[in-house]
């Protein structure tokens, strides 16, 4: 048999394994930087009405006070001066109607107007007496 030849140069390389199984959970990390804060929350519902209160007690009437001092008369004041006549008042309502005057002076008599006209012949009258006696 021979001599070993000389080292050959290196292969390709070769293919790419498939993925691997998940490894173990590491250790919990330190706690993280503190969030900003956040926005404020809505308003909640209304509440109910309250209940309508009582009317509260009348108070007693206050005892009257004592009656006060009267207070002494004031000097007499000085007279005034006349004062002036005032203006002239207006007019008075009409009087009532006045009574009727005497009877005046009898006029002049008048003259006598003319003579009328001849008036008609009037019926013929009948007669007056009693109905006469029979003859003998």
């Amino acid at each position: 048999r021979g001599q070993v030849g000389l080292e050959g140069t290196a292969g390709l390389p070769g293919r790419i394994g498939e993925v691997g199984l998940p490894g173990q959970l590491g250790e919990i990390g330190p706690p993280g930087q503190k969030g900003d804060p956040g926005l404020p929350g809505d308003g909640g519902a209304r509440g109910l009405k309250g209940m309508e209160g009582s009317v509260g007690d009348q108070g007693r009437k206050g005892d009257l006070g004592p009656k006060g001092h009267s207070g002494e008369p004031g000097n007499v004041g000085m007279v005034g001066l006349q004062g002036f006549p005032g203006p002239k008042g207006p007019n008075g309502d009409l009087g009532f109607r006045g009574f009727p005057g005497p009877k005046g002076p009898m006029g002049t008599l008048g003259f006598s107007g003319p003579v009328g006209p001849e008036g008609m012949i009037g019926p013929m009258g009948k007669p007056q007496g009693p109905p006469g006696a029979p003859g003998p």
